[in-house]
């Protein structure tokens, strides 16, 4: 278990920050479900070297599932409780799983109180509930300067895991965020602003003409 937080730890100081922007120049919703990730990527990774991609889709009401050939990862409900689980029925075993948020407008949130990036509430750290623990946690892509959210996160197993150790269930929390709009339309100027200007474009012409 030691080796388990001091891979943590090393891997949360060695992450970099996917957003230069500050935080301020997003909006948070500090409490979603598993329908709300639509866009998700998850990857698994096997002993034997390959992996496979999934998108995440929404599964009902308040649920999302991203489903593999042998594999899935689902969640039912709003992630600052619910569960996420990954199941597998190959006959491999299961390396790494990544969870990139950032295609579906959402962040994780490690950080339970006090909230720190404004509008994104209370957050949950990291806890596995059953299945094999992993022996590597690497939160990565921070948004803002807080180091509260971020949206990739890295779990590893030295000898993988198996179907017969999974589901692995374990639960972290996420909130939607949103890119304010970096480009926004300009304010034209006021009528009699641009009188003025105008009138002083046409004297400077009529004062060169007499000189």
């Amino acid at each position: 278990m030691k080796g388990f937080w001091v891979g943590l730890v090393l891997a949360i100081a060695g992450s970099s920050s996917v957003f230069t922007a500050p935080a301020s120049g997003f909006t948070f919703k500090s409490d979603i479900t598993g329908a709300d990730m639509v866009g998700m990527e998850i990857e698994v990774g096997f002993l034997d070297g390959s992996s496979e991609l999934a998108i995440w889709q929404v599964t009902g009401a308040d649920s999302g599932s991203a489903i593999g050939t042998d594999w899935n990862l689902s969640v039912n409900g709003d992630t600052l409780s619910a569960p996420w689980d990954l199941s597998y029925t190959g006959d491999g075993a299961i390396r790494s799983l990544y969870i990139d948020t950032s295609l579906g407008n959402a962040v994780f949130d490690w950080v339970f109180l006090p909230e720190l990036t404004p509008e994104t509430g209370s957050g949950n750290d990291f806890v596995s509930s059953s299945g094999t623990k992993p022996n590597v946690l690497s939160y990565n892509n921070f948004v803002g300067n807080f180091g509260d959210i971020f949206t990739l996160l890295k779990v590893y197993w030295y000898d993988g895991i198996t179907k017969s150790e999974t589901p692995f269930t374990f639960s972290i929390d996420t909130d939607g965020i949103e890119r304010l709009d970096p480009d926004p339309e300009p304010v034209p100027e006021p009528t009699a602003t641009l009188g003025i200007l105008g009138a002083l474009v046409l004297g400077t012409v009529s004062l060169r003409k007499k000189k």
